[in-house]
């Protein structure tokens, strides 16, 4: 869109408090930022993003954990970020996970602004829906038998030699999201109080029989409505309000939360996930100078992605 619509589109949208101020949180919390990147990544994209974000990462006294290794031979290497970032949260209070292909432009941006303890995941949609390139997630049980049970369920996951760009983590994690929708916080303790990953996986797992057909192309929102199979008449409370409302996406809550309500929290895309293609289904989302971050998501080689890159720091549009 012209210059003229981003300018307006930018003063209409609320994706971090302006102006940026420090947070002063009454516990600071012990934060890692994690990136992982390999193959062709690892000869110039890969290490100028790591650098972006050590200088970040350095400037606010968080810490960067890079991955450059295959974490699971048997996978695409989409999938080496949930094995990392298992691995890393039990180590922090929270963890930022990074897509590499991504640069952080507005380095004043801090991630408190975006933490919100009563929840245990954050994370943003783009025109497609649900995005795993960015999210942020507490060291929480629930966090972390989450993230195991991400990498059981083996539904679509695909072959590692396939030429297809598709790997099946981001396809996986819009269908827990579904699953999670569908259970009321008053089925929690029954069906999720055991630490059994294998039960974890089951109960998140697709319906037998379902082709993933509701999972390709899943429009922004569609989770917000929290539809519920088990209406109770005497409704309960919301456990967990919004405690920032500026950066929540989500309408008004249902008085009976699902559990995708009650544990995960929706940000507007600009919040921590811009991108520099504007699309009319998520206008929010595309990258306007103040914004955090960039992400060149989808298709696309390293070295067409670093070409963006370059030109967008070359005209200094930050």
């Amino acid at each position: 869109p012209p210059l003229s619509r981003l300018l307006a589109l930018a003063r209409s949208r609320s994706c971090v408090p302006t102006p940026v101020l420090p947070v002063a949180p009454s516990r600071p919390h012990a934060i890692a930022l994690a990136m992982t990147y390999s193959g062709s990544y690892a000869l110039e994209f890969g290490p100028r993003s790591e650098q972006n974000k050590r200088e970040y990462a350095a400037r606010h006294g968080y810490t960067l954990v890079v991955n450059t290794q295959k974490l699971l031979p048997d996978r695409k290497d989409s999938w080496t970020k949930v094995e990392l970032v298992s691995r890393t949260l039990p180590l922090y209070d929270w963890v930022f996970y990074v897509d590499s292909d991504s640069w952080i432009m507005n380095q004043d941006v801090q991630l408190e602004h975006f933490l919100d303890d009563q929840y245990d995941l954050i994370i943003s949609e783009d025109h497609r829906g649900v995005n795993a390139g960015m999210w942020m997630v507490k060291n929480t049980r629930w966090s972390r038998l989450f993230l195991r049970a991400w990498l059981r369920i083996d539904t679509w996951v695909t072959p590692v030699n396939s030429p297809t760009h598709a790997s099946g983590d981001q396809h996986t994690l819009r269908a827990m999201f579904g699953r999670l929708n569908e259970y009321s916080g008053e089925e929690e303790a029954s069906l999720f109080g055991g630490d059994d990953e294998d039960e974890w996986a089951r109960l998140l797992s697709p319906h037998e029989g379902d082709d993933g057909s509701q999972w390709h192309g899943m429009r922004p929102g569609a989770f917000h409505s929290n539809p519920n199979p088990n209406p109770n008449p005497n409704p309960i409370p919301n456990p967990n309000p919004d405690s920032n409302p500026t950066l929540s996406s989500d309408p008004s809550p249902s008085p009976r939360l699902s559990l995708l309500h009650m544990h995960v929290k929706f940000v507007p895309q600009c919040a921590f996930n811009s991108y520099l293609a504007y699309h009319p289904d998520m206008p929010v989302g595309v990258y306007v100078p103040g914004d955090f971050l960039v992400h060149f998501a989808g298709a696309g080689t390293a070295d067409e992605k670093l070409a963006v890159l370059d030109q967008l720091l070359g005209h200094r549009i930050v």
